[in-house]
């Protein structure tokens, strides 16, 4: 057996690494006392021990295995004298459980490099062995929640190059995995994101920053556009240099469009509450709000706003949007436009439905192109509003960075059916303030007239009285002398007849007649004529005498009247009464 010096002995003996010294049979020689503490023997049972009993099954094999390739190595001549062997065993201990220990072999040699004895260090690598198995774990569980495919993950070299991507992150691009681990994810970024997210991932690569979260627009293989939420961080070097950059990034553009979506609405209900109080003001600031909104709302560069006539022959342009006015450098600007003549946006009357156009270059039906120093177009959209079938208003935007959908549609159809709606109220309320005008004319006009008229029909009330009165003084004066007279000179045969007529005189001289037309207008002549005979003291015998009837006829006559002039009463006299009706009608 090799003799250790006194040195080397003690410091053998005081190492936490148990040494083992065997001969070129795998004899023990020599075990360090770190024995007991790393496998539970004390150094004289230790010695007693042989490779089979101190390694599990398996590392017994293993190590065999090694030292017959040692020796077949050492029969070769150009053999490396200085060589060492290191190998992970398992050890068995005392009490039956196992560790696991790192073992390094090398030859101790003579000086013809001839083998004398193997030496042995054995280091406990249970910590060790217990990191890196937790290590293997972390790494299975990242593996698996890699592949899990709830998110897109990648790992990526500093560089910017995929180390690993997963099938979510292939989908969510639209590429294979082969075709993306070919691509830099600049190449993958939108280019107007591509600053933001440099500046970050800046700052993580010189470790200003461990980790970073943001928002940013991807292009897919179609060249579809979409929105991502990525979270960023990274493993390090011992001198802080970075490993391996890792990420996570989640499809967020249906979330995105949705709150996109709301703030849309709230843009557009804000707009229609404005729009609602603009009643008193001009079609034309009307329009220019609603164009203004319109491009606004849409994303839009350029717009405007055209009035139909009733034929839906001729368009006339009401609103430009002032960005399309300042680039528009064309001379005398039209107006009106026939739609005979129009171009492409012309399809939204032709066809009577939106026109959309997300790729102006290409070839297009009707198309005409711009003139000379018109506002160049990428993208038009053209919306006809509509009242009751008839088309009366377009309004169309143009060069959206994105392509025009019905969403767009929608928001300008719901903003200019609405301005109609508007318009047309402020033409009824307008027609109605007319017509009201008209009618308080024509009211003050009629009660001039009406003045007028009572004026007119005083005159010739008055000249009727007058009349009336001239009549009744020439009967008085040339009439009533003679009947007098007559009266004075004629029989008492004939007096009543004279009396009748001086009656018929007086009632033709007085309010009698107009009396018996106003209150008795259900008698007949006859029974007029009887009444003015009863009013003047008549019998009835006298009556019928005079009118050569029957007395039972003037009878029956007297009781109709009675009837008619409501006379239930029979003490009522019916002379009292007509005569009472007569002295009524000259006090009024």
């Amino acid at each position: 057996m090799l003799e250790f010096d006194k040195k080397y002995r003690q410091l053998a003996e005081n190492m936490g690494d148990v040494i083992w010294l065997l001969d070129m049979n795998l004899n023990l020689h020599y075990v360090s006392p770190s024995v007991e503490h790393l496998l539970g023997y004390p150094v004289t049972e230790a010695l007693k021990l042989t490779a089979k009993n101190i390694l599990s099954p398996e590392s017994y094999k293993h190590v065999m295995s090694i030292w017959r390739e040692e020796q077949q190595i050492e029969s070769m001549p150009d053999r490396d004298l200085k060589r060492t062997r290191r190998m992970e065993v398992e050890l068995v201990r005392k009490d039956g459980t196992t560790i696991w220990g790192e073992s390094i072999a090398t030859c101790q040699r003579d000086t013809s490099g001839n083998p004398l004895m193997l030496q042995v260090v054995t280091r406990d690598l249970t910590g060790r062995k217990q990191a890196e198995d937790l290590l293997v774990q972390k790494e299975e569980q990242f593996r698996r929640f890699f592949d899990l495919g709830i998110v897109g993950m990648a790992i990526e070299n500093v560089d910017g190059s995929w180390v690993s991507v997963n099938d979510t992150l292939c989908r969510i691009f639209g590429y294979s995995r082969k075709q993306l681990m070919k691509m830099h994810w600049k190449n993958l970024t939108w280019h107007e994101d591509i600053d933001k997210d440099m500046a970050l991932f800046e700052k993580l690569v010189h470790g200003k920053i461990d980790s970073y979260s943001t928002e940013k627009r991807f292009l897919r293989k179609n060249g579809d556009i979409f929105w991502m939420n990525i979270s960023v961080t990274c493993s390090r070097h011992e001198d802080g240099t970075v490993d391996k950059i890792y990420a996570l990034g989640m499809d967020v553009s249906e979330s995105k469009k949705q709150h996109e979506k709301l703030k849309l609405y709230a843009k557009r209900l804000n707009a229609l509450v404005r729009l609602s109080k603009m009643a008193e003001n001009s079609v034309r600031e009307i329009a220019d709000f609603v164009l203004k909104e319109i491009v606004a709302l849409t994303k839009s560069d350029i717009g405007f706003i055209g009035f139909m006539d009733k034929e839906e022959k001729t368009m006339h342009i009401h609103s430009w949007s002032g960005h399309a006015m300042k680039q528009c450098t064309i001379k005398n600007k039209p107006i009106d436009f026939p739609i005979s003549n129009a171009g492409l946006w012309a399809d939204a009357v032709r066809k009577r439905k939106t026109v959309f156009i997300n790729d102006y270059a290409q070839k297009h039906a009707h198309k005409k192109g711009v003139p000379k120093g018109h506002v160049p177009l990428t993208r038009l959209l053209v919306v006809p509003a509509c009242t009751n079938r008839h088309i009366s208003i377009i309004a169309a935007v143009g060069n959206k960075r994105d392509t025009y959908d019905t969403n767009d549609e929608n928001q300008i159809s719901l903003l200019c059916t609405s301005m109609l709606n508007l318009i047309r109220k402020k033409e009824a309320d307008e027609s109605l303030r007319l017509s009201e005008e008209k009618l308080e004319k024509q009211n003050i006009l009629l009660n001039e007239k009406n003045i007028a008229l009572r004026e007119a029909m005083h005159q010739v009330k008055s000249e009727k009285t007058a009349k009336e009165s001239k009549i009744a003084a020439n009967i008085d004066r040339l009439i009533f002398p003679v009947l007098s007279k007559l009266r004075s000179q004629t029989g008492e045969n004939l007096k009543p007849y004279i009396d009748l007529i001086s009656g018929h005189l007086d009632t033709i001289t007085s309010s009698f007649g107009k009396s018996i037309s106003d209150k008795m207008l259900g008698l007949s002549q006859k029974e007029i004529e009887i009444c003015m005979m009863v009013r003047n003291g008549m019998e009835s015998k006298q009556i019928a005498a005079a009118l050569n009837l029957s007395l039972k006829t003037i009878q029956t006559h007297r009781k109709r009247i009675r009837k008619k002039l409501d006379i239930a009463h029979k003490g009522i006299n019916l002379a009292t009464y007509l005569q009472s009706s007569m002295n009524n009608a000259h006090n009024e």
